[in-house]
């Protein structure tokens, strides 16, 4: 795919590189897309990949949809998991993305941290079948 905006190209070439399998879509404003596909990949592989290219993240040009109040509850119960288990500086979820907004030096903290492994797999099964990282939407 040819990019067509470097931020969310950056984003989704940063989770291929880290081992996530990306499927495209066309969103509503007609932009073709890139976002994980659920079923081709597993829930570890994923969490490690968003975490990893927090810092790739563009501030814009990542359209989302609201989650869901469920969804929401679900992301909220994830990241105090993910602060129970060692990274207390784990933000709460975007109501109005899902995402886990974090800046550069929060990001290096998260991803350097000792607990992240043990976190993501400890807190994983909180997640709802859609939610944060999707690369637009």
């Amino acid at each position: 795919m040819a990019p067509s905006d470097g931020g969310a190209d950056a984003y989704a070439q940063c989770l291929a590189d880290h081992g996530v399998v990306l499927e495209e879509y066309t969103a509503e404003d007609g932009s073709t897309q890139r976002r994980p596909d659920k079923a081709r990949n597993d829930i570890t592989t994923t969490n490690d990949a968003i975490v990893a290219c927090l810092g790739q993240l563009p501030d814009e040009g990542v359209t989302a949809s609201p989650p869901s109040p469920e969804d929401l509850a679900a992301l909220q119960h994830y990241a105090q998991c993910v602060r129970d288990h060692g990274i207390p500086e784990f933000p709460d979820p975007d109501p109005a993305t899902g995402n886990f907004a974090m800046d550069d030096a929060t990001a290096a903290q998260v991803k350097q941290s000792p607990a992240l492994h043990g976190a993501m797999d400890a807190c994983s099964s909180m997640l709802p079948t859609s939610g944060p990282g999707m690369v637009g939407g």
